[in-house]
């Protein structure tokens, strides 16, 4: 365990197993340099741990303090792992954070570049229409000239 564990455990000599101060250890770790990560990192693992085993509706049948016994030494092995690769889960909540930003980057991109095809295929119509305007002008014009040179001949 690193020297930031080693001060979050406290023994609890009756029982004989860590009983972990989470109150005191998410205050100590919002305070450093991992900020809210590592807390968050926990509540994470102990949520998927929960819903992966008690998906299938256990919860729901269980009375108060009914888990304690089966998930209780869970959320301490969660907490131990936290504790033991600080930097590890660190790293990790940087990287989902460079993930979330580069995939808002892409979103808005790929926005971009729909309202850009959208505007495109505005433009494009409307050249068409400008276009069959100005040949019908032409043509008019055309056939203007032609019965006026007719009708001198």
């Amino acid at each position: 365990m690193n020297q930031n564990g080693r001060s979050l455990v406290k023994k609890n000599r009756s029982r004989g197993e860590d009983d972990w101060m989470l109150e005191s250890w998410f205050r100590d770790l919002e305070g450093s340099t991992f900020g809210r990560q590592i807390p968050i990192a926990y509540l994470v693992r102990i949520k998927d741990d929960f819903n992966r085993r008690y998906a299938g509706g256990k919860v729901g049948t269980t009375t108060a303090n009914g888990l304690n016994r089966e998930f209780g030494p869970k959320l301490t092995e969660h907490m131990k792992y936290c504790v033991d690769h600080l930097e590890e889960i660190n790293k990790l909540a940087k990287v989902k954070a460079h993930v979330t930003e580069v995939k808002g980057v892409m979103m808005e991109n790929s926005e971009k570049v729909l309202d850009r095809g959208e505007k495109i295929e505005q433009l494009a119509k409307d050249f068409k229409q400008q276009g069959t305007k100005m040949r019908r002008k032409m043509w008019f014009q055309n056939m203007k000239i032609k019965l006026i040179v007719a009708g001198i001949v």
